[in-house]
């Protein structure tokens, strides 16, 4: 490993760019990704829109791991910042799914500083619940559901509804 670091830092930008692309055109799926990743020198939208895509199917089939890097992935190349919110947040929601309650709590920061969507208040509510704060949670989740911004978001509803119902459950609450 260290070889491989010192062999690696000592290759210049451009030739390390070269090298991670041709690497990218010889494999495929996750992996060429990830090098296209290291080989783009500026903000691209259009690989942030693979990586979420991409890590919406990998999460979708169950690599919950695989695709929480895919959309952090999307969040760091993303220019749009719309577009590297979107990616967060999944992320996000996925690291919850995956149990991985505490790298979810590490993003909170980064959540907040999201811009105020329905998918975003979901993000919060969510991660108020994993920190077991089960009254604030119901509450934050409610108000998610009073949003006139909710029906941007038609894919947040039957997840808002089932995740308001289970931290309701936990929460000893029976409405």
């Amino acid at each position: 490993p260290l070889t491989r670091a010192a062999v690696y830092d000592d290759l210049s930008l451009s030739r390390r760019r070269t090298l991670h692309l041709a690497i990218a055109e010889l494999t495929g799926g996750s992996v060429a990704l990830a090098h296209r990743v290291a080989a783009s020198s500026a903000a691209d939208d259009a690989l942030a829109e693979e990586l979420m895509r991409v890590g919406g199917y990998e999460v979708t089939d169950g690599r919950l791991a695989a695709g929480v890097e895919l959309l952090l992935l999307a969040h760091q190349v993303a220019g749009a910042r719309e577009l590297g919110e979107r990616a967060l947040l999944g992320a996000v929601d996925a690291l919850g799914l995956a149990g991985d309650v505490s790298r979810a709590r590490d993003l909170r920061q980064a959540v907040e500083a999201c811009g105020d969507t329905a998918r975003r208040s979901f993000t919060l509510g969510c991660l108020t619940a994993s920190a077991g704060q089960l009254e604030d949670a119901v509450a934050q989740l409610l108000g998610v559901t009073r949003r006139p911004d909710l029906a941007d978001d038609p894919d947040l509803v039957g997840t808002l509804h089932s995740s308001l119902a289970i931290v309701c459950a936990y929460a000893g609450r029976g409405d």
